[in-house]
């Protein structure tokens, strides 16, 4: 059964209420699942891998200059705005 209740929201299982802290967030996974589903959810892939054929690698590479491009536009105007010389 799901708890929600704003920051104090958590997992309980079996009486114990389980709140993932900010150090440990799939603490909850090891206290909830039984072994057998822990090891499955391991093994498990949400989106299998893919070869990319050569015009997605091309297209890839022009997004990455572009945002290199971008970047330095505007790194480039906030220098002239902040007063840069």
């Amino acid at each position: 059964m799901w708890v929600g209740a704003g920051l104090g929201s958590g997992y309980s299982w079996g009486g114990e209420l389980v709140v993932p802290t900010p150090e440990e967030p799939e603490t909850w996974m090891y206290k909830v699942l039984e072994p057998e589903q822990l090891a499955r959810a391991r093994r498990r892939r949400r989106f299998p891998q893919r070869r990319l054929d050569g015009r997605l690698i091309v297209l890839f590479w022009i997004l990455r200059v572009y945002v290199l491009v971008m970047v330095a536009i505007i790194g480039y105007r906030a220098w002239v705005i902040l007063g840069g010389p």
